[in-house]
């Protein structure tokens, strides 16, 4: 019998997204496994002839959400997948953060917008605030607004987009303790970091000019990442629970990121293996 074959679902022509999946390719070859990155959206893909496909930097998915929902959808019933699809298109969508405050998890206070011509009605409890997508990733179109004229700009400048919205207190201890992921392998907990943003921005991510470095996860957050971890009670071979923390410094939830966060692999060089072998224990069952 053949060794199984693994799909690692990423996206085209990014850099950064083929450097963070280099380290669970050379896992999964440690492992004797064949494993192989395919675009998400690549037609000619073949999604039944894998054992199975692990969804992992498929970065671009906001660009075309619809798409990317019925792709997962569709990916359920050819073949398994890693993270359960349904788990997925819950996190995809910010306003899981409303049903996870309801549930007792703290998050950061969040608001639902239905559109961009709802906007210019919206009275802000906050007087400095955030705006994004509902459905959005890597801070697309997400935007600080502390006054009128910024929200208004920000509407014209948008006018054309057709998702829902997110509102969200500006938190400014991200400008100097950054945001805290803990990131988990296998449903447990592995490694945290802690993201910072470039002088005179408030985004952590690597495409604005953010850093990552090692941190070790206080007693606080790690309570607050497993409630949210269990929350979506469904087995995960991934998750990666993004904090901020109020004046206090008490920890917030910003997103539960099950599908396809970054997962530091060069932060905690043995993770990669770890998320190998799960996936390679479930392919043989």
């Amino acid at each position: 019998m053949s060794a199984p074959v693994i799909a690692i679902a990423t996206c085209e022509n990014n850099e950064l997204a083929a450097a963070a999946d280099e380290p669970l390719l050379e896992a999964f070859r440690g492992l004797g496994l064949a494993a192989a990155r395919v675009a998400w959206d690549d037609e000619g893909a073949d999604w039944a002839a894998f054992d199975g496909v692990l969804v992992r930097s498929t970065w671009d998915w906001h660009l075309e959400p619809e798409r990317y929902k019925a792709w997962l959808r569709t990916l359920e019933s050819r073949t398994r997948v890693w993270n359960p699809p349904q788990a997925i298109a819950w996190s995809l969508d910010k306003r899981c953060l409303i049903e996870l405050s309801h549930a007792g998890v703290r998050t950061v206070p969040s608001v639902a917008i239905a559109g961009v011509s709802e906007l210019g009605a919206f009275q802000s409890p906050w007087r400095d605030w955030v705006i994004k997508p509902a459905l959005g990733a890597t801070a697309y179109r997400t935007s600080r607004i502390r006054s009128r004229e910024e929200r208004e700009a920000w509407r014209q400048e948008h006018a054309g987009f057709a998702g829902a919205l997110i509102a969200q207190p500006f938190q400014p201890t991200v400008l100097e303790r950054g945001e805290v992921s803990l990131v988990y392998i296998g449903g447990t907990f592995s490694h945290a970091v802690r993201k910072v943003a470039r002088v005179g921005d408030f985004r952590v991510q690597a495409e604005f000019g953010g850093t990552a470095e090692s941190h070790r996860a206080t007693d606080a957050e790690l309570e607050l990442a497993e409630r949210c971890v269990r929350h979506v009670a469904q087995p995960l071979a991934f998750a990666r629970i993004d904090l901020l923390h109020d004046a206090a410094g008490v920890p917030m939830v910003i997103e539960c990121e099950l599908a396809e966060p970054e997962l530091f692999f060069g932060l905690c060089p043995d993770s990669a293996a770890r998320l190998a072998r799960f996936c390679a224990e479930l392919t043989a069952e």
